[in-house]
């Protein structure tokens, strides 16, 4: 809105969304299992949070309902130097059903080996790109609502939104029970992320402005 104003009156604001590689992003069959995937590199202090409001509060409801279930996260370059500098603690609280990444070149197989992508975002600042390529991924995605911000997804359609931890329990173990459900919400997604989110779509928007 800044940039809009100095530029001074009369001059319209156009915004070009973020998108992903439907190339590269491709949907994959999943596997029997019980694995939950997180992407947040613990340099953006929003990840952190994140992971603290999952492991804290959501986790402890869903460990006993789902002995078999794990979670894995990356956590980017370096996530204890930023572990420590934003929480004062050595290191996250260990759990042998957690897995913590650091640098991970290529998040695509861990798209492929997970069955629910849980994005528990309490604070953004923007779109979370790794919406958008667990939807191209044809992976099912429990957020929170800030999480998945300005995507037009839709609760229990495109997407399972939920804020509070027992909602957001309520939400991972809904799916991760009903295969069915599950698969649907997926679909949906990467037929959303194909019509509104792919690069060659978004590019042809952005010829066409600069035309007008």
């Amino acid at each position: 809105k800044k940039d809009v104003e100095l530029l001074g009156p009369g001059v319209r604001a156009v915004v070009i969304e973020n998108g992903v590689d439907l190339d590269r992003f491709r949907p994959e069959p999943e596997s029997p299992g019980q694995r939950l995937l997180f992407i947040g590199s613990f340099r953006h202090f929003p990840n952190i949070t994140a992971y603290r409001f999952f492991t804290e509060q959501i986790w402890p409801l869903l460990r006993d309902q789902f002995p078999q279930m794990t979670l894995s996260v990356v956590c980017g370059p370096d996530h204890l130097t930023y572990w420590r500098q934003f929480t004062g603690a050595a290191e996250p609280t260990p759990d042998p059903r957690i897995r913590l990444l650091g640098f991970t070149a290529d998040v695509r197989p861990l798209y492929v080996e997970s069955n629910l992508v849980v994005v528990p975002t309490t604070v953004s600042a923007g779109t979370n790109v790794k919406v958008l390529e667990a939807m191209a991924m044809g992976r099912a995605v429990v957020s929170t609502t800030s999480g998945c911000a300005g995507l037009g997804l839709l609760h229990g359609h495109s997407v399972w939104i939920a804020d509070s931890p027992a909602a957001f329990a309520a939400g991972v173990a809904t799916l991760m029970a009903d295969a069915e459900r599950r698969s649907q919400i997926a679909d949906a997604a990467l037929a959303h992320a194909r019509r509104n989110f792919g690069w060659k779509a978004i590019g042809e928007k952005q010829r066409q402005l600069l035309r007008q």
